[in-house]
């Protein structure tokens, strides 16, 4: 009984210290982060008042094609869970959101922002949606045909991708409180979300809503890394981010290189086949300094302005993850590695 309380009254600790955290993250939030929270939080609602919803919202493979092939653009807004679990999970994808896309956004602008959010969970939607249908061939289980996925994760994953593109050296959590004590670095966070989710997949044998988390984190991780590695277009750079920094390989513990990079040979090769002709040598087409011209490019409103409620050291952190944001981007003509 005891255990009971005590497990509980950590439970509430811990949302309202993810309270806090988010409203202090709201006070600095940009429009575009803010707008995608209002969705995340009107879906949660949703799903938890009539979850019903879920047919219509959530990824049903059984009911995509020929039904609701809009599902696997809709899932990925729809709270994973129900209950306390919908809120609890739609809480920490909303910070998640607002801490991340605090340091991508300023760089991309809002709707390059924007693009990759609804790119990456297209794509785990429709990934997930196939990985379901080839396990029920191998399976013949109807779980897989007819479960109901949704979350947000997909796109946690994408922008975890993303600030290791643009922030790899930082402490993603050098400035939260409660997490400060988290030696980490953004470039590791992919690995590191993806092992999570997967062994918490496996640790319940790999059955319901878990597999779906696992999929949607892998498809979000690995969609995010190939709309950023060949298709993201900046102001006048080239499309993708061809540097060494971004290879698929970093996306793994560095004993995994040699396996991973015989993989990336191929992808890069299948890739470059359906582009046409997109080489080292188109990649590195532009000019250097019209990359560094186009660089400092920013949204309308400017990154460089002190926030409202921002403190002068949070304002000079961000400064500074700008700064080396943008050195990062004019970069970014260097000749490719092998993926």
């Amino acid at each position: 009984m005891a255990a009971s309380v005590a497990l509980q009254a950590s439970v509430y600790r811990s949302l309202h210290d993810a309270a806090n955290v988010l409203k202090q993250l709201l006070s600095t939030a940009s429009p575009t982060t803010k707008g995608l929270g209002i969705v995340l939080c009107l879906n949660c609602l949703v799903g938890v008042l009539v979850p019903s919803a879920a047919r219509h919202l959530a990824l049903i493979p059984e009911r995509t094609l020929p039904w609701k092939p809009t599902n696997v653009l809709t899932c990925g807004y729809f709270p994973y869970g129900t209950g306390r679990v919908a809120i609890a999970t739609t809480m920490v994808d909303i910070i998640a959101l607002m801490h991340f896309g605090k340091l991508v956004e300023p760089v991309w602008g809002s709707v390059e922002f924007l693009r990759y959010v609804v790119v990456v969970n297209a794509l785990c939607g429709i990934g997930t949606w196939a990985a379901m249908y080839v396990l029920y061939v191998f399976t013949l289980n109807n779980f897989f045909l007819f479960a109901s996925f949704g979350g947000f994760h997909g796109a946690v994953a994408g922008l975890f991708v993303a600030t290791k593109q643009v922030l790899p050296e930082d402490e993603p959590f050098a400035s939260v409180p409660g997490l400060s004590g988290l030696k980490m670095r953004h470039k590791h966070l992919p690995f590191l979300y993806g092992c999570a989710t997967l062994l918490l997949c496996l640790l319940h044998g790999a059955q319901y809503h878990h597999i779906g988390l696992s999929l949607f984190v892998a498809f979000g991780t690995f969609g995010g890394w190939a709309y950023l590695r060949y298709f993201q277009q900046l102001n006048n750079l080239p499309p993708g981010d061809a540097s060494d920094e971004f290879a698929f390989s970093t996306l793994f513990p560095p004993p995994l290189d040699r396996f991973v990079d015989l993989v990336a040979e191929l992808v890069t090769s299948i890739v470059q086949r359906g582009r046409g002709s997109t080489s080292a040598d188109s990649s590195v087409s532009s000019s250097t300094d019209a990359v560094v011209e186009a660089a400092p490019t920013l949204p309308p409103n400017d990154p460089h302005n002190r926030l409202p409620g921002e403190t002068d050291d949070a304002f000079q952190r961000r400064l500074e993850r700008l700064q080396r944001a943008e050195k990062i981007l004019a970069e970014r003509t260097r000749t490719p590695s092998a993926v």
